[in-house]
């Protein structure tokens, strides 16, 4: 799952007809830096458990902000009505013991050189 922006929403939104209204509430009324500083430190909390996606801390801090973007009255445009869209997650994995890289001897993998991914 993946979060969308902070005020992004309009944006994303397509179809909207004419004379409707495409902006949220102002999210900055009211909104003091000393409150920014509280939502970024939770945010930014070990206990949140990492970002990496698909891991459970990477759906806790969504889900935290998408609570955070319902206070401060944005609007989702996720799928179904929802903060979230659903996207592929592909994760590859260098496995250490199926490498084999050597000229003349066997180079060891991040000991002598560093397995670099390129992408698909």
């Amino acid at each position: 799952m993946v979060a969308l922006g902070w005020g992004c929403a309009p944006a994303v939104r397509g179809g909207a007809g004419a004379g409707e209204d495409t902006h949220a509430a102002s999210p900055a009324r009211g909104l003091e830096p000393a409150d920014l500083r509280e939502r970024l430190l939770i945010f930014a909390s070990d206990s949140m458990g990492g970002r990496e996606a698909g891991t459970r801390g990477n759906v806790k801090a969504t889900e935290y902000l998408a609570s955070e973007a319902e206070r401060i009255g944005l609007r989702p445009a996720g799928e179904n009505g929802t903060w979230f869209q659903q996207i592929p997650l592909v994760q590859r994995v260098f496995e250490d013991e199926t490498a084999d890289l050597g000229v003349g001897t066997r180079l060891r993998p991040w000991d002598d050189y560093l397995p670099r991914d390129q992408g698909p």
